[in-house]
Parts: structure tokens; C-alpha cells; sequence
């Protein structure tokens, strides 16, 4: 059903989850590092990062990598190239919080093409390619037909790294659940992504991603039959830090909230 190319990220991804199932279920101590304020990386990302890297550019030699731990620098690569998050949502990790997953995309200059979304906690395996639809485990998924901000259920992260802007974000916070059903921010906007493209969630905004954070959700999403935009409203979502994602349906509305209280550029 799905090309030699999906498949063999599935693989890796899988591979790479079931590394961090038996790392975290071990008993060892694990090595953590402070990046920056509540920014933590351990040694448990660095080697399933390198772990999968490794696996990639096995199979694809000419591709270019974007990886969150090790690759320095934080331009475009040329042509193809893999956008990589070998843990996203470390906090929870650290803290045995089951909300945490493997996301590997393909893309070309700013634009996704593949994306793997693995959550080894609940063995649950998102994926989609340009123009094949958008699947988990295997069955075909669709974004929500939730017609109203009223009836919906949405997705955010929180400013942790930059609380500059928690006034304005906490605003954002307060107009959208005033809008909306719920909120949720389980701590891996990846899996937030992936949650949108099934209908788990109707929406999800954030400030501040990073490529290896929406890469892969991104193209899934798009798959799923759901919107994806920066603040504006316009394309650059993977770079710009500002991101809208959607089931299309309820786009304008959120888009309208967020950037009535949200600044539309990064850095802030």
C-alpha cells in the first residue's frame, strides 16, 4: 500500500519508539542537559537521534538531514532532505508522561512531502505522502467535520521558552477558550498534529516551533484534508515560528482569534 521509501521510514521510526520504550523501562538513570530555560535534552534523544540518522542516510545517501540535536546549522539544505525529531515532548519523557513520539518528514526547500508521526506509548503510527492520503496504522484518517469554534476541541503549547509574550499568549488562551469546548496541551506538538489529521482535535496554534516540530504533522495534516498556515495565513509554516493548523472548516475563525491577540512575527 505504501511506497518503498514510506515504508522504510516507518521502519526507522518504529525502531527508534521501541528504543525509547526500552531505554525509559530499563531503571537506568538518564543524563539530562538544560539547553535553555525549561529547554532539556538527554542522552536518550541524542542517541535515538543518531540512531535514526544513521538508518536514514543508509537508505538515502544523497538526502540532506535537519535534525533538532546535532545538526548546527539551521539553514535550508539543498534539495531533499530529512526534518527529524527523535524525541518530541522530552519533558514528559523525563517525567513518564506517555505523551511523547518520533516525527520524521521529507521535504523539498519549504515545502513537506512525507511524514512519519510514531507514538510508541500507544503503538500508534501516523503517516502520509504528497498526493496518497493520510493513514494511522494502516486505515485511511480525516480531519474532524466540526463546523464551529462552539463544537470544538483545540490543541496549543505554551510559550516556555519565551515568557516575553505570556501576557499576550494567556490573552490568545483566554479568547480562544472562550470560544471553544476545551483546550488541551499535552506537551508534543507533533502528537497534536498528528491528533488534528485524525479529528482528535479540530485545531491546534502555536508559537515558536521548529521545523523538526511540524514538518511531519504538517504534510499529514494537509493528507487528512486540513489547513495548515503560519499566522498570517500564508505558507511558511515550517520556518516562520507561527503555526494554525486546522480541519479547514473552522481555519478563519481560529486564525482570526490568534492573531487578534498574537504577534504575527518570531522573535517577538
Amino acid at each position: 500500500m505504501f511506497s518503498n521509501k514510506l515504508n522504510i521510514v516507518i521502519k526507522i521510526a518504529k525502531q527508534a519508539g521501541a528504543f525509547l520504550i526500552d531505554r525509559l523501562n530499563s531503571g537506568k538513570k538518564i543524563s539530562i542537559e538544560i539547553k535553555a530555560v525549561n529547554d532539556f535534552v538527554t542522552e536518550v534523544d541524542k542517541q535515538a537521534e543518531s540512531l535514526i540518522v544513521s538508518l536514514l542516510k543508509k537508505s538515502f545517501p544523497d538526502y540532506g538531514i535537519m535534525a533538532e540535536e546535532n545538526y548546527s546549522d539551521k539553514t535550508i539544505p539543498p534539495n531533499l532532505y530529512w526534518v527529524i525529531d527523535p524525541l518530541d515532548g522530552t519533558t514528559n519523557y523525563i517525567h513518564g508522561f506517555p505523551s511523547f513520539c518520533v516525527s520524521i518528514g521529507l521535504c523539498e526547500n519549504k515545502t513537506p512531502l512525507m511524514g512519519v508521526i510514531y507514538d510508541p506509548t500507544r503503538d500508534e503510527l501516523f503517516c502520509a505522502q504528497t498526493g496518497k492520503g493520510a493513514f494511522l496504522n494502516g486505515s485511511p484518517i480525516t480531519v474532524s467535520e466540526t463546523k464551529n469554534m462552539q463544537g470544538a476541541l483545540i490543541g496549543t503549547g505554551f510559550p516556555f521558552r519565551n515568557f516575553a509574550i505570556m501576557e499576550k499568549y494567556l490573552d490568545c488562551f483566554s479568547s480562544v477558550l472562550k470560544r471553544c469546548q476545551g483546550i488541551r496541551r499535552p506537551g508534543s506538538a507533533a502528537i497534536d498534529l498528528a491528533y488534528v489529521a485524525c479529528g482528535r482535535l479540530d485545531a491546534f496554534w502555536e508559537h515558536g516551533l521548529h521545523p523538526w516540530d511540524c514538518a511531519a504533522g504538517s504534510i499529514i495534516i494537509k493528507e487528512a484534508g486540513g489547513t495548515v498556515t503560519d499566522f498570517t495565513g500564508g505558507k511558511d509554516y515550517l520556518f516562520s515560528r507561527t503555526f494554525i493548523a486546522s480541519n479547514t472548516i473552522i481555519h478563519n475563525e481560529i486564525q482570526e482569534i490568534v492573531i487578534s491577540s498574537m504577534p504575527l512575527k518570531y522573535p517577538f
